[in-house]
């Protein structure tokens, strides 16, 4: 589940599944924001190294590296928006990510959980 404020405090929920894969990071589910209920989906390519995964826009364009260590902070510019985010790894499948997107086109605070199912 995902929570996501935004700036203006409407507040969104996002509950779906994701499958992880060697090649894929695939998450699809429904968003409900303001009473709408709306399908929603992402999906990234993902580079498995020996001390971090690389994970890439479909089109494969880099958009972040996530190491080994259990908390770290991630930043991804993305034209003027500005992305923080922090990673929390309690184990091999729960983990928690954080955001704050801050920039003219979106501006907003997420967190989201994800366990293994």
């Amino acid at each position: 589940m995902r929570k996501i404020l935004h700036r203006d405090g409407t507040t969104a929920v996002f509950d779906g599944t994701v499958v992880i894969t060697r090649d894929w990071f695939d998450e699809s589910g429904e968003i409900r924001m303001s009473g709408a209920q709306l399908q929603s989906s992402r999906r990234y390519r993902l580079i498995f190294d020996d001390d971090k995964v690389q994970v890439q826009f479909t089109d494969g364009r880099p958009f972040v590296n996530i190491g080994t260590h259990t908390a770290q902070s991630i930043r991804h510019s993305c034209g003027d928006d500005d992305y923080r985010g922090r990673y929390f790894f309690a184990d091999d499948g729960t983990w928690v990510e954080a955001w704050e997107v801050i920039g003219p086109r979106k501006s907003y605070r997420s967190i989201a959980r994800y366990c293994r199912a």
